[in-house]
């Protein structure tokens, strides 16, 4: 593992989707149902806004600035819950913040609790969001391969998802701009 001081790489291939409101009572259930969960501390992270720009993400999290960027897709969708999202691969690289630079566009503040889960090697997430004044959730599959993640997809769990009331599918950022808009 990289120390605190150094810079991370990571590659990945994510699925996502996103709701209004509370995480739902009957997904949470099923979230828990699904294996051992690892409950995230709540923290904020703080995106800077990119207005129309949906294959970069920058945010500060924990005292490091994180940049994710999209190296492949969107391409064919993948399915969680009747809900398609299309499928991104992802380079995110992670460093030390020391200072940071004055911007006209103040950045936006996501306060997150997250559930994880581990499905054979897959990063399966739950989390309840607040940004803009209000309340969101989000379910994500993050994995090394488009191949991992689509077996998780295709699983008897995945299967028995309840139906959720889906606002948005693909990345953080597309999303993040739509909100900071209010759309």
């Amino acid at each position: 593992m990289a120390g605190a001081g150094s810079v991370e790489r990571l590659a990945t291939v994510e699925g996502r989707w996103f709701g209004a409101g509370s995480v739902p009572d009957d997904l949470a259930a099923w979230f828990e149902a699904g294996g051992r969960v690892r409950p995230d501390p709540v923290r904020t992270d703080r995106y800077l806004r990119l207005p129309g720009v949906a294959a970069v993400g920058v945010k500060l999290r924990a005292g490091r600035l994180e940049i994710k960027a999209r190296r492949e897709g969107p391409s064919a969708a993948v399915v969680w819950a009747g809900h398609a999202s299309p499928l991104e691969a992802w380079l995110k690289w992670s460093a030390p913040l020391e200072v940071l630079a004055d911007d006209p566009r103040p950045p936006l503040d996501v306060v997150k609790a997250r559930w994880l889960l581990d499905r054979a090697g897959v990063q399966v997430e739950l989390a309840a969001l607040e940004v803009a004044g209000g309340r969101h959730w989000t379910f994500g599959v993050e994995a090394e391969s488009a191949a991992a993640l689509r077996a998780v997809l295709a699983s008897d769990w995945a299967a028995t998802a309840p139906a959720a009331a889906v606002t948005h599918a693909g990345a953080y950022p597309g999303w993040l701009d739509r909100v900071a808009d209010g759309t």
